[in-house]
């Protein structure tokens, strides 16, 4: 996906509705696109976050890992 690609994907990003088009042009220039399967994991727990995720398409789950004592198992936020 280029720049002409992903400009309409920020365009219609409800977290970038306040931003100008310029400032949505200066975004897509940073950005990339990835292309994930079905099962595949796009960050796990306790990965640095350093990267912003837009899903232009599909849908993810999102699984935390708890430890509550005597409560221990995961929860799909």
């Amino acid at each position: 996906m280029d720049f002409s690609e992903i400009l309409p994907v920020l365009d219609g990003c409800e977290f970038f509705k306040g931003l100008k088009k310029s400032d949505h042009e200066q975004i897509a220039e940073l950005c990339e696109s990835k292309t994930y399967g079905p099962g595949e994991f796009v960050f796990r727990q306790g990965d640095f976050g350093e990267h912003l995720y837009i899903i232009e398409e599909g849908q993810i789950f999102l699984e935390r890992a708890m430890d509550l004592g005597s409560k221990k198992g995961r929860a799909v936020i």
